[in-house]
């Protein structure tokens, strides 16, 4: 069910496989795999995935699929756990969680599953 339609290569430092969620690093146009719902997430790495010290494709938009990390019900923000894959955003009061995009269709943990790319951020009010 992907359909991307805008991937860009970025260097990268440390390995990163296929199918996860990417950020960039704080240097400038270095990609890493996304260890958090802190990171600035962007993007999600195709297929192939790239050697440390490579160039990593990053699907920028449109659909594709994402490892998940655990279970993920169509219409829920998608994040990154602290391996990468796709989770349900779900911030705490006081929170700024950044995502990836949108699940478009359910998954349980290890299975492959559709978002529609469009980073953003969820800010949650102080309680």
């Amino acid at each position: 069910m992907s359909n991307p339609t805008l991937i860009k290569s970025f260097p990268i430092v440390g390995a990163v496989a296929g199918n996860l969620i990417v950020a960039l690093s704080g240097t400038d146009n270095i990609a890493e795999a996304a260890t958090a719902d802190t990171d600035a997430i962007f993007g999600v790495s195709e297929r192939m995935g790239a050697e440390a010290g490579g160039q990593l494709d990053v699907v920028l938009s449109g659909t594709y699929d994402v490892i998940a990390g655990g279970n993920v019900t169509a219409g829920d923000f998608i994040t990154a756990d602290a391996n990468s894959k796709g989770v349900a955003a779900a911030p705490s009061a006081g929170d700024v969680v950044r995502y990836a995009g949108i699940a478009l269709l359910d998954a349980v943990a290890g299975d492959l599953f559709p978002i529609l790319i469009a980073p953003g951020a969820i800010n949650t009010p102080a309680a």
